[in-house]
């Protein structure tokens, strides 16, 4: 008996151990994905600007309009458009839409801690 009262005692604290770090978890995860929501409007304002200023969005809008040509041309065209590509800033603006599904990863993984369901 006194066993068992010792065992679910050491289960307890583990568990209360385990809920606290991932409370911590839960918050910094809430903290960085707010915090990335709000860099990801800068960033996608620059890669739009980045890729407006190239000249990317009319050669790609030209497949649109003379694709018999682009067909005629399409290996001169495509490097023609990987060119213009603003590769830094495109890369920028995946990083965050990277960080901020992995801090939603987070979050559902440690949000599911604290729910709890009931049918």
């Amino acid at each position: 008996m006194r066993e068992e009262l010792v065992e679910q005692v050491l289960y307890r604290i583990e568990h209360e151990r385990q809920l606290k770090a991932a409370r911590i978890r839960l918050f910094v995860s809430v903290l960085s994905f707010f915090g990335l929501l709000i860099l990801a409007v800068p960033t996608w304002q620059m890669t739009r600007t980045d890729i407006i200023n190239s000249g990317f969005g009319q050669q790609f809008n030209l497949m649109f309009y003379d694709f018999r040509n682009i067909l005629n041309y399409w290996q001169d065209f495509s490097v023609g458009l990987m060119e213009e590509l603003p590769v830094l800033s495109v890369v920028q603006f995946l990083a965050v839409l990277a960080g901020l599904v992995f801090a939603l990863k987070v979050i559902f993984k440690n949000g599911k801690v604290f729910i709890k369901y009931e049918i």
